[in-house]
Order: structure tokens, then sequence, then C-alpha cells
């Protein structure tokens, strides 16, 4: 697996970046070798409503082959809205929305909405 990851700060408030992933897969006993790709790309909005604060968005394609014949042409889109705010100098919490436009990579699924809430404790 091979992968680079960059993220430029722009001035105080602005950061983007993105990364990309592969993957050269070999099977044992006579199954297919195939490539797995990854990549996504990232904006950063810091202090956003007061100092440490972040608001981030995070849109990609997850892990995806075109080398296996039973898989779809299909590529999903993975988004992540988020918004991390501190209540004090040692404790956050960070509402998100996560949405899968083809839940493994087939666009006869429905797009799935995932809503997430992580807690950071700094001591």
């Amino acid at each position: 697996t091979y992968g680079a990851q960059v993220n430029f700060k722009i001035n105080e408030t602005f950061e983007i970046g993105g990364g990309i992933a592969y993957s050269d897969i070999q099977q044992i006993g006579g199954a297919e070798d195939f490539d797995v790709w990854s990549y996504q790309g990232t904006l950063g909005i810091n202090n956003l409503a007061g100092e440490g604060n972040l608001l981030g968005i995070l849109v990609g394609v997850p892990s995806y082959t075109r080398d296996l014949s039973d898989e779809t042409d299909d590529t999903a889109i993975l988004a992540e809205l988020f918004y991390r705010y501190y209540l004090s100098d040692n404790i956050h919490l960070t509402p998100s929305l996560i949405v899968n436009t083809a839940p493994l990579n087939n666009s006869d699924n429905d797009t799935t909405f995932i809503g997430s809430l992580r807690a950071g404790f700094q001591f």
C-alpha cells in the first residue's frame, strides 16, 4: 500500500489538502490480483466562532477497484462535514454528518447518511 497526503495552510484561517492511496493486492491460490485506489480533498476553516474551533469538509472516493470481473464501474462519493467546538480549554465536541452516495461503490444502493458526535478531552 502506498499513500501520499498534503496539507497547505493558506493563512491563519484556511487550510486545503488532499491525498491518494494505492494498494496492489496479491491474491493467493489462483485468485485474481487487483489494484485498489482511493483519494480525497479537504478544506479546513480555523477559529470559526472562537479560538481552536474548526469547520472541516472532506470529500473523496472510498477504496475501489476496476480489476475484478464481479465489480461494478460505479464509484461512490464520500463526504463529511464537521464542526469542532471547544466548550472549554480542555473539552471539545465535534458533531458531523457523513454522506456516502453509493455504498460499496454500487449505485443501486441508496445514499447513506450518518450522524456522529465525538467528544475530546485534553489534560
